[in-house]
């Protein structure tokens, strides 16, 4: 509950979602600004950074605010709980509780309207509707694999977040870590099924799956390079990988292509158990077969260990 001295200041700033935090910390937070983020409840946002709800850009355009005491109203770049960005009307006061710093801070929606009534938000909207769709469509032939795209693009996200990329880079890992094996629709299910080794000529089926999943996603308008970004997810850093043996791919494939490597040495197989974490870090560090970009494995290993 909040204290009840907070109250003329809360009456100044509460207009939708509201939190409290003391310029490291979030110390209090109402049911609105959990629902408005993704949580469930709002002891879930208590004791996170006070910039974990944000955005990279929004981060970068908060922190002086933050770090000077600005008050005011603003507009800034969040960041839901599941990944996706959205913008928010932010209204901050500083003031003091029990000899520490609280800064109470207000969030309504643009247009005092939830996502959905701006026509940018309805599109990015209408993009998560569809790429959740595409994902669920291959994990339902692939059993194997269920959860690994979300998994994916889950960890992508963190990992993606600490190495500091803007908010379109972020957004782009999101989604296309999401469907990056949607090629796999085009794989004879008895293939993607198949509990043992695969031949020579299976193996080579299932590398297509790139190059379909690309042929799906380019025709859909993304504001980032999705479709690219899982049509080099398999390229390895010596040239080596596959399809087009590129040893430069971009900032996108790069952090897809070693989450991807980790969470499918660390899932369980029905053929083999799951390698436990450190191990798995340990072997995408030292086996020169993965290849792999070392400040994304580095910041991977922050983010599993």
């Amino acid at each position: 509950m909040f204290a009840e001295c907070w109250v003329a200041a809360l009456i100044d700033v509460v207009f939708e979602g509201l939190l409290v935090h003391d310029g490291e910390a979030i110390t209090d937070a109402n049911e609105r600004v959990a629902r408005m983020f993704g949580f469930d409840h709002p002891s879930e946002l208590v004791g996170l950074p006070w910039h974990a709800l944000l955005a990279p850009a929004g981060r970068r355009a908060s922190d002086e605010r933050v770090r000077k005491g600005v008050e005011g109203r603003y507009r800034t770049v969040c960041r839901h709980r599941d990944g996706s960005t959205f913008s928010l009307d932010v209204n901050a006061r500083e003031t003091r509780y029990e000899g520490r710093r609280a800064r109470i801070v207000a969030f309504r929606y643009p247009g005092d309207g939830p996502p959905g009534s701006d026509p940018l938000i309805q599109k990015a909207a209408a993009l998560d509707r569809t790429v959740q769709a595409l994902a669920e469509t291959i994990e339902q032939r692939d059993s194997f694999t269920a959860g690994h795209q979300d998994r994916v693009s889950r960890l992508a996200v963190q990992v993606a977040d600490r190495l500091g990329v803007g908010a379109s880079t972020l957004a782009t890992i999101r989604m296309a870590a999401h469907v990056h094996d949607i090629g796999k629709i085009a794989i004879p299910a008895e293939i993607l099924m198949k509990p043992t080794t695969l031949t020579s000529e299976e193996f080579a089926l299932i590398k297509g799956h790139v190059a379909a999943g690309h042929c799906i996603l380019q025709g859909i308008a993304f504001d980032g390079p999705v479709a690219e970004a899982v049509l080099q997810h398999h390229e390895r850093l010596d040239g080596k990988g596959y399809p087009a043996g590129l040893d430069d791919p971009i900032c996108e494939a790069r952090v897809m292509m070693a989450v991807d490597v980790y969470d499918a040495l660390s899932s369980a197989r029905p053929y083999r158990a799951g390698v436990p974490p450190g191990r798995t870090i340990e072997m995408m560090q030292d086996g020169e077969a993965w290849l792999l970009d070392a400040e994304v494995v580095r910041h991977l290993a922050a983010v599993v260990l």
